[in-house]
């Protein structure tokens, strides 16, 4: 159980994706585009609702895009549910190979919570893609789609 809850704080879209694509460090070479993109910007693509909630475990703080206020009360609770998983994995140093099993964990309990108040889903309630979460999921493996190694062996041979 974590020692204390975070601070739960409003913070503007660009901001949060400074932070998200990690634009205040060493960033990522595939995130350094994005990150130029917003310093000229202020902006990635005119999106400014798309980063609704984010987590810093550093500083143990969930971060709430202001946009959150005009969702109804369960969708609110839902997102402000999901960061609130991410504060217990950290606080109790789950172990992980990537975030995206941090963030499925988070996403299914978001869910429940969501079809626990009478609501459809999160794909419908929060314009999720399923390919988006799966993206997510698949921790950035660049072979996704490759055959696992342990069954190469039974593929047909082209000659």
């Amino acid at each position: 159980m974590p020692e204390s809850p975070p601070e739960i704080v409003y913070t503007e879209a660009r901001e949060m994706k400074y932070m998200l694509y990690g634009c205040n460090s060493k960033s990522h070479p595939r995130a350094s585009q994005i990150c130029k993109e917003l310093k000229e910007t202020g902006e990635i693509t005119n999106d400014n609702t798309s980063t609704i909630g984010l987590y810093d475990h550093d500083r143990k703080v969930i971060h709430l895009n202001p946009i959150i206020r005009t969702y109804d009360k369960p969708v609110r609770d839902s997102v402000i549910i999901h960061e609130l998983v991410h504060h217990m994995q950290f606080s109790a140093d789950i172990p992980y190979q990537c975030f995206g099993q941090l963030e499925e964990t988070a996403y299914d309990i978001q869910d429940r919570y969501i079809k626990s108040k009478g609501r459809k889903d999160i794909f419908t309630e929060l314009h999720l893609s399923p390919l988006y979460l799966f993206i997510i999921f698949s921790c950035g493996r660049d072979d996704i789609f490759s055959v696992p190694e342990e069954y190469e062996n039974e593929l047909p041979k082209n000659n």
